[in-house]
């Protein structure tokens, strides 16, 4: 199944792949003594990224016919295989952790109701500290999901100034929510859970902003590596207490929609171009594993007395080829598979079932 119709963007899959390799630096930096603090305003930049990349496959054929449920059949034949993926691990995790009697572990209570609504990709309701407390990144998904929902429905209809409206009130409400919390951390909890709307609205409509008002052709250049610096130094910054709120809304308002408009106009070069495409292959599934086997790996490494400077690297280079073999292994044949079951069911779709 093709992505994007209109061809792949490598810069752009170069950049997916290391805003998630700082998400698992950034988690490994909390549990295990690591970097990159702010390395969660990469969901931010996945949300821009997201809408760009939607909009760049779907806003034409949504406008010539293609339905909304059909749309979020595609969306959730390219989504579903890796979320469940990450789901069996997380339930995998949390049950020894209740079995073992861990410090941490959840009840069994919560453990069935996290399986039954994780299943169908919903956060569990009543969770007291995350939504989805058997994979915390799973929130961002189901916003994604979500925002596609809204998107596959409004596309046809939205003008670029209703667009504009949206972005703008949203802005104001990433404003509030930083401000207020002294941070952007915020969205994986029943508490924060209008914040969470607010980052998914401005930062995925400001994609989706960003291609209408597209115009160039990408150019090869070795230029293509200064988005990745830029993200990379970003997301890796030590920001002071005092300045972080700021630091933060200057980040999703400005840097993370910058690095889009400019990643899409520029393209690897052939010596780099697999690099790129490898990137962007691991991406989504090393985001949707890595939780899990941080706890998975930490646990280990503890019982065998291993100290978190010898089992963290090697956690990273195991995390990646895991990412990379459950990318070739299981999603790709997984999603071809439902592919193809969803072009049998609606043979008079063929031509729109392809991404």
């Amino acid at each position: 199944m093709r992505e994007h119709p209109k061809g792949r963007l490598e810069t752009l899959d170069a950049l997916r792949g290391a805003a998630a390799l700082m998400v698992v630096v950034h988690h490994l930096g909390t549990l295990a003594n690591g970097s990159a603090p702010v390395g969660y305003l990469a969901v931010d930049f996945f949300f821009v990224l997201s809408g760009f990349v939607i909009s760049r496959a779907y806003e034409e054929r949504l406008a010539s016919g293609l339905t909304l449920a059909g749309f979020m059949q595609l969306r959730m034949v390219r989504l579903y295989p890796v979320f469940f993926a990450g789901l069996v691990l997380g339930l995998m995790v949390a049950g020894a952790r209740i079995v073992t009697h861990e410090t941490h572990a959840i009840s069994g209570e919560l453990l069935g109701a996290s399986s039954v609504f994780g299943a169908f990709m919903l956060p569990t309701p009543g969770a007291p500290d995350a939504t989805y407390p058997l994979n915390f990144p799973s929130w961002s998904l189901f916003f994604e999901l979500a925002a596609c929902a809204v998107y596959g429905a409004v596309a046809p209809r939205i003008s670029t100034r209703g667009l504009i409206c949206v972005i703008a009130i949203a802005a104001i409400g990433i404003v509030v929510s930083a401000v207020g919390h002294g941070t952007l951390n915020v969205g994986d909890t029943w508490a924060t859970f209008g914040d969470a709307v607010v980052r998914t609205v401005f930062s995925f409509s400001a994609g989706v902003l960003i291609q209408r008002l597209s115009t160039a052709d990408a150019r090869a250049s070795l230029w293509c590596l200064a988005p990745a610096a830029a993200l990379v130094g970003g997301l890796a910054a030590h920001p002071a207490e005092e300045v972080r709120a700021l630091y933060e809304i200057v980040f999703v308002l400005v840097v993370s929609p910058a690095l889009v408009a400019n990643g899409a106009r520029v393209e690897p070069p052939p010596q780099i171009a697999a690099a790129a495409r490898l990137l962007g292959e691991i991406s989504y599934p090393l985001y949707a594993i890595h939780m899990p086997l941080i706890f998975m790996t930490g646990f280990v490494a503890g019982k065998l007395a291993i100290s978190a400077q010898i089992w963290a690297p090697l956690y990273c280079v195991g995390v990646v080829a895991g990412a990379l073999l459950l990318s070739r292994v299981y999603d790709q044949p997984v999603r071809a598979w439902l592919g193809a079951r969803l072009r049998r069911a609606r043979p008079g779709r063929a031509v729109a079932m392809q991404s």
